[in-house]
């Protein structure tokens, strides 16, 4: 392997086994094909926009013509496939942004009925290690699912993103300066945002993975544990505000209004 073609590049998790792959294989050429729809944002290919095995293509995956044209080019023998249309909650964008910047702001937490539902967790560069080893020792034909056998209640990660921004503020005080309008998130109090709001429709109670058979026969499992890769995720935001700030443009805000009014 060694031309590939990343689909939806410039998506979250997209970009992020982007950065992955040219970090730990630098001599592969990765083509990346995003329609930059509203899950695409070229900023998350910052750091490797300038990296000589890195060629950006705007683009459509359902326009066959340039898919084709793609991957004849340049003899692509591998094809990552992220691209996909979100509509759930935009999480694919950057699913903390939202609840983070609330608290970064001491708006409300609108958390979906009773916030009881039950989700598996995978910090993103785990995706792209298990992605790694489908692509490096798995069987042609076969499927493999990617989980992070760490399955936890929204309302409990809420709670717990709550808590860190707490040690956060109360370890840096130069936090309370950059973002004073973070009242309860410096005192401790953040989870008094919580706001339950009516379920959406169709809302699902439990997703599950079946990962067992990439543990037994690729041999994967996560490296971070959820409480690690949450700690490393909340330090990036902290650290990355322009990033989200940009994220949460004028149309991410009629939509967060649209759902949660």
């Amino acid at each position: 392997m060694n031309f590939f073609l990343v689909t939806g590049g410039a998506g979250f998790i997209g970009a992020n086994f982007v950065h992955y792959w040219l970090n730990n294989y630098p001599e592969h050429k990765v083509i990346v094909l995003d329609a930059l729809t509203y899950a695409g944002n070229l900023a998350n290919l910052d750091l490797v926009k300038d990296h000589p095995q890195l060629k950006f293509v705007h683009g459509d995956i359902l326009h066959t013509d340039l898919v084709v044209e793609l991957m004849k080019h340049h003899t692509v023998d591998t094809i990552v496939h992220f691209a996909a249309e979100s509509h759930v909650d935009r999480s694919i964008t950057g699913p903390d942004v939202f609840l983070e910047t609330n608290i970064l702001e001491d708006k409300p937490l609108p958390i979906y009925g009773d916030g009881k539902q039950v989700r598996d967790w995978l910090f993103v560069e785990d995706h792209a290690r298990g992605i790694e080893l489908v692509l490096n020792k798995g069987k042609v034909g076969e499927n493999y699912n990617i989980g992070g056998h760490n399955e936890w209640h929204n309302i409990a990660i809420v709670k717990l993103v709550c808590q860190l921004m707490y040690e956060a503020f109360a370890g840096d005080k130069t936090l309370s300066e950059r973002f004073p309008n973070a009242t309860k998130a410096a005192v401790g109090a953040s989870a008094e945002l919580i706001t339950f709001v009516k379920d959406r429709p169709g809302h699902d109670r439990r997703y599950a993975i079946g990962a067992r058979k990439s543990r037994q026969e690729l041999g994967y499992m996560p490296q971070e544990s959820f409480e690690t890769g949450i700690r490393k995720t909340l330090q990036w935001y902290l650290g990355n505000e322009n990033w989200w700030r940009g994220v949460m443009d004028g149309s991410y805000q009629d939509w967060v209004t649209q759902q949660y009014r």
